[in-house]
């Protein structure tokens, strides 16, 4: 499910980050300032990096703190990730 919103406080903003179970990174240009907001609620994110510099600042942030499981190598892996990760949700 897709939830927009309107714009928030910083606190706001990384609280209801936590209402998701999962953050799926976009492929192309993927999550750089919203990493890391993502990460501080406390949800997790998956994210497949490619060649650009656009596409890699998630993993890197991932991997600055330890997540590297979440950061995976093919589109099966990415999709077999996301589904594993969404089966075993306990929110």
């Amino acid at each position: 499910r897709v939830v927009f919103s309107d714009v928030a406080s910083k606190h706001d903003h990384i609280m209801r980050g936590a209402c998701a179970d999962l953050f799926v990174d976009t492929v192309q240009c993927n999550a750089h300032t919203t990493a890391c907001d993502i990460l501080w609620s406390g949800t997790p994110m998956v994210t497949f990096p490619q060649r650009k510099m656009s596409s890699r600042v998630a993993a890197s942030v991932l991997c600055a703190v330890g997540c590297t499981d979440l950061v995976v190598g093919s589109w099966d892996g990415y999709r077999e990730k996301v589904l594993s990760l969404l089966r075993g949700s306990r929110r």
